[in-house]
């Protein structure tokens, strides 16, 4: 009886983390580029609108942050939204031959960081 309710176990447990992995691949393969990753986490450039873009960021709930920086090519200058709550950063604007993008990210549990590449 036991063995058979561990297999049961196993088997949602692998279901569930194919589910995840899917997800997060769908997720991905609609992003802009921009990967940064540091620990369990992974953090990506998402489009927003035309002109605009977010950051997201994938993994443990509540140990992953992402800040969005956005760059003027021109001046050097530079502004970011901030570490937030969730998942996804506020929208920045971009996509003008002007500003670019790049993704930081934070594992909290491990004290990681990572940046992404910028991204138009």
């Amino acid at each position: 009886m036991k063995i058979a309710r561990m297999i049961k176990f196993a088997a949602a447990g692998i279901a569930a983390a194919s589910l995840v992995a899917l997800s997060a691949g769908a997720a991905s393969a609609a992003s802009l580029g921009g990967d940064a990753f540091a620990g369990n986490c992974h953090a990506y450039i998402l489009p927003y609108s035309d002109m605009y873009a977010y950051g997201h960021v994938d993994g443990p709930a509540n140990e992953c942050k992402v800040d969005l920086w956005q760059v003027n090519t021109q001046t050097g200058g530079r502004t970011h939204t901030g570490w937030g709550g969730g998942a996804n950063t506020w929208p920045e604007y971009h996509n003008d031959g002007v500003h670019k993008l790049y993704v930081e990210v934070l594992d909290i549990n491990t004290n990681q960081v990572g940046w992404g590449p910028l991204v138009f």
